[in-house]
């Protein structure tokens, strides 16, 4: 028999039917429903994310394009994107850009309040908006911070400068942050008891182990000559030393002391007593050795340029002396004693004891280095000789090898510059004509043969006639041309580029802008550094006021700045800069 259904149980299995046919058709209706909105979120992550690729690519032709903004719309022009209108509209999504500042605690973390300006950084945010329903928006972001990677945070430094003229000992120090200069500060005081030693030669140097410069200054009081080195830990200058003194009214324009910072972290300073037995003494960060003899010369030592070899304790020291002699004496890195000093005579003549005539660079390569100098009271050529050190302590000297051409007037001043990873040095000269010329030769060498060649266009132009140095050659790490910054005996400084691929120097010389300032005229001094982290050169020169400025260069010369106003004489060193090394 059939069995039959009742009227309930109909009833029931319509109703469960209905049930699970609602909740099927809700969860198709709603998978279409997310589908739809996932799609719509997948669309606006795409124009987010464009809005982010478009805002680098800009920032890529330069980071100065990045200018602060809560809405900036995009546009593609000639295929290149750029800034345009306050938002983008497609179909029913709107996009808008914000660009901000990025701010650091004292660990670099960026942080959303406080902190400290990071010019060198900025947040970016790309937001998209739809309407989802009436009146119902949907929004999403993406945030992203760019930097401008082409120009690394730069190294801050130091000037020191006299600034007492020829009757005051006050000299006085600005701190560089890396973008602008503190206020003008004064120094430890030489000797409390007078005021009447005047700075006429100044050297500062930086330690890379600790915040910590030291300066060696050469003072004169109208009759005796005295040479002083003080420390500043970064906060203030002390450990006053008085190194030497003598009686003498000559040779009051001479850079007769150096110093350099070992591998172990002493610094060492070379320095004349007026004595032909040159003296150095250490300072190991706490307090200063005693002096301690070097191996005699033949003359008072009056030219002396110190340079360590990279990574090592090992120092060639050379000297240009009243005997008109070119000797280097070589320190071993071992104990500071006179007897790991080994002395080599190069030169029995020089055309003048007053000029800087002698250099020494090492190389990139860290064990070769190159001396220039002259040989003859009417030397008219440069001379080279190359050291390869064995990294033991000792090296050997090759043959001297001079300019197979001379000049027509003797040499007057002498730098030398090296090239980066290269076995080459750039030497400039100035000579001793009424109205003297810059020329400039490339030294090259392979092992301890050096070999000279000569630039097109090597004759830099007319410079002023005074014996100090009116021009200064470095190395740009960025073009890897060396920059060659002059007198041309005006008030406007001038600038020529060397090409060391075409062994070429620009034939046309550019000004350099002193704006606001206007010199005297001429430009006396002139002197270049580089950052140890970064292609920009500080530039100094003094002019014919005794007055001292700067100006950095990244490629041009910017930031004209005044400093010193009361220098001591226009023949004489009485400023210096040193990047942080630290």
């Amino acid at each position: 028999m059939k069995k039959s259904f009742s009227v309930i149980e109909i009833i029931l299995a319509v109703f469960i039917f209905t049930i699970f046919s609602t909740a099927a058709l809700i969860g198709v209706l709603g998978g279409l429903n997310l589908s739809q909105k996932g799609g719509e979120f997948t669309i606006a992550s795409q124009y987010a994310i464009e809005g982010i690729e478009a805002v680098r690519s800009i920032k890529n032709r330069g980071f100065s394009n990045l200018v602060n903004t809560s809405s900036t719309g995009l546009a593609k022009v000639s295929g290149v994107w750029q800034f345009s209108g306050t938002n983008n509209v497609f179909d029913k999504y709107t996009r808008y850009i914000a660009i901000a500042d990025v701010y650091r605690d004292s660990f670099g973390n960026i942080v959303d309040s406080g902190g400290t300006l990071d010019p060198l950084s900025k947040k970016i945010v790309s937001t998209v908006s739809w309407p989802v329903g009436p009146s119902i928006n949907q929004t999403i972001s993406y945030i992203t911070y760019l930097t401008d990677w082409k120009r690394p945070f730069e190294k801050g430094g130091i000037l020191v400068f006299g600034n007492g003229g020829t009757t005051s000992d006050v000299m006085v120090y600005r701190l560089f942050d890396g973008s602008s200069w503190g206020a003008s500060l004064s120094t430890a005081d030489v000797d409390p008891s007078t005021t009447n030693k005047a700075a006429r030669a100044i050297r500062v140097f930086a330690s890379k182990t600790r915040n910590e410069k030291i300066l060696v200054s050469r003072h004169y009081n109208g009759s005796n000559q005295f040479i002083y080195a003080q420390v500043f830990n970064g906060t203030s200058w002390g450990n006053v030393i008085l190194l030497s003194s003598w009686s003498s009214t000559s040779y009051l324009n001479v850079l007769n002391f150096d110093g350099a910072y070992l591998q172990n972290g002493d610094f060492m300073v070379v320095y004349s007593d007026n004595t032909t037995t040159p003296k150095f003494r250490i300072w190991n960060g706490s307090s200063w050795s005693a002096a301690i003899s070097m191996v005699a010369l033949s003359g008072v030592p009056l030219h002396i340029e110190i340079e360590n070899r990279p990574s090592s304790n090992e120092v060639m020291a050379v000297f240009l002396d009243t005997a008109l002699d070119t000797n280097t004496e070589y320190f071993n890195g071992g104990a500071y004693l006179s007897s790991n000093w080994t002395k080599v005579n190069h030169g029995l003549d020089a055309p003048a004891a007053n000029r800087k005539i002698v250099d020494f660079k090492w190389a990139s390569d860290g064990l070769t280095g190159a001396l220039v100098f002259t040989n003859s009271t009417t030397d008219k050529t440069i001379r080279g000789r190359i050291f390869v050190a064995n990294g033991s302590g000792s090296g050997r000297w090759g043959s001297v090898v001079a300019l197979s051409s001379s000049q027509t007037n003797n040499v007057g001043g002498l730098l030398m510059t090296p090239r980066p990873s290269a076995n080459e040095f750039l030497v400039c000269d100035k000579d001793t004509a009424t109205t003297p010329s810059i020329i400039c030769q490339r030294l090259t060498f392979s092992g301890t043969t050096p070999s000279w060649s000569t630039p097109t266009n090597n004759v830099i132009g007319t410079t002023d006639a005074g014996i100090q140095l009116s021009f200064d050659l470095i190395y740009d790490k960025a073009s890897g041309k060396a920059l060659i910054v002059y007198s041309d005996n005006t008030a406007i400084p001038k600038y020529k580029i060397y090409d060391p691929q075409t062994n070429t120097i620009t034939p046309t010389a550019t000004a350099i802008s002193t704006s606001p300032y206007t010199l005297s005229s001429p430009v006396r001094t002139v002197k270049l550094t580089l950052s140890p982290i970064s292609s920009t050169i500080m530039a100094f020169f003094s002019d014919n006021a005794r007055s001292n400025y700067s100006s950095l260069y990244t490629g041009s010369f910017s930031s004209f700045t005044q400093h010193g106003t009361n220098g001591s004489a226009v023949n004489d060193y009485w400023y210096d800069f040193i990047w942080d090394q630290n």
